[in-house]
């Protein structure tokens, strides 16, 4: 049986694309009941309940979390050992110690785990990684990046990702900064050695009003202190010595979910941009920009995570998967990286090891 746990917006999408994947949900658990029985009668699922436990039953083979993070160490230790094959959002935890220990944890087990960086199954993305990595594109000389939404641009719903017990410390880093920084590293090969970011906090102070919120300076409500980032600036340099840079933003007007990379080799650049997802741009020095139009590949979201479960149940079925799947180490190494940003952000932009 397969269950899901959480029942929030990302939740919608993971049943979706587990049925693309040929399969269908038997459980859905939330601490809410009600919460719980809705989803489940939504979407034509047998069973629902409030408790954690009913996912530790021998009917229960494989488990999708989609909880806040706060709560996918405990979550996900528990299924671990309790022989579950685990799908995880992102962030895998909000220490690197807790990620660290489960990636240890996965290792040792037959289970089948993965996290949920469904941006590298772009079709362009994977396209990207075999040309930056062939001897086409030469030794890699700068890399730099963006992603840029504006959903957090006031007014906004007030949301648990501003709740630190439930978020963490962080926001953009956390939210989007991790798919941008796993896609470099997918597409690169190359890991962050160390870096050095500041980050933009707009309006800290602000009221909340019929749950929504709002600058304090233009509305009453219950008054409200936000201390995650607003936008983060990063500069980084990879195993390879090569530096680079990266900008994350969630109070950028008409962005909805703005992706670019772009990488310099000493013989092509090779660039992606998420608002033309099916496009992959490259060129050659006293050459034209090139365009392959990948007509037929996913082009959104709902599509990515469709690939990356189809994906994450080859390798459940022991059947050959397409070696991209994102591992709990790779949810490791993101949690080391946005603790790094954490630090450097509140030491004057210091440069930290990683």
């Amino acid at each position: 049986m397969i269950a899901i746990l959480g029942t929030g917006s990302i939740a919608h999408s993971h049943v979706n694309a587990i049925r693309c994947a040929g399969k269908e949900v038997g459980l859905v658990v939330n601490p809410h009941v009600e919460a719980a029985k809705t989803f489940a009668e939504n979407y034509g699922i047998k069973k629902y309940s409030a408790e954690f436990d009913e996912l530790l039953s021998d009917e229960v083979e494989t488990v999708h979390i989609c909880t806040p993070a706060n709560l996918h160490y405990e979550e996900v230790k528990a299924l671990l050992f309790a022989g579950k094959n685990v799908l995880c959002e992102k962030p895998l935890c909000l220490s690197f110690a807790e990620s660290k220990e489960l990636a240890e944890i996965s290792s040792k087990l037959d289970s089948v785990t993965a996290i949920d960086l469904n941006v590298r199954y772009n079709p362009a993305c994977r396209s990207a990684k075999e040309m930056v990595q062939s001897d086409d594109f030469g030794a890699l000389m700068l890399m730099h990046g963006e992603y840029l939404q504006e959903f957090e641009l006031l007014p906004t719903a007030y949301t648990w990702r501003y709740d630190e017990k439930k978020a963490g410390k962080m926001r953009a880093v956390t939210e989007i900064g991790s798919h941008l920084v796993d896609l470099m590293y997918f597409v690169s090969g190359q890991k962050i050695v160390r870096l050095s970011a500041c980050f933009n906090r707009i309006q800290k102070d602000r009221v909340i009003k019929d749950g929504m919120m709002y600058d304090a300076s233009i509305e009453s409500g219950d008054e409200f202190k936000v201390d995650s980032e607003d936008s983060a600036l990063v500069t980084y340099q990879l195993e390879n010595g090569v530096f680079g840079s990266f900008v994350l933003s969630e109070v950028s007007s008409g962005h909805m979910n703005t992706i670019k990379l772009e990488l310099a080799g000493s013989k092509k650049d090779v660039s992606w941009n998420s608002d033309e997802a099916t496009k992959l741009n490259f060129a050659s020095k006293g050459n034209p920009v090139n365009t392959i139009n990948f007509a037929f590949g996913n082009n959104g979201f709902n599509d990515s995570i469709i690939e990356l479960v189809k994906d994450f149940y080859m390798s459940v079925d022991g059947k050959e998967s397409s070696n991209v799947l994102p591992s709990f180490e790779d949810g490791a190494y993101l949690s080391r990286i946005c603790e790094a940003i954490y630090e450097s952000a509140h030491n004057d932009a210091k440069w930290v090891n990683i």
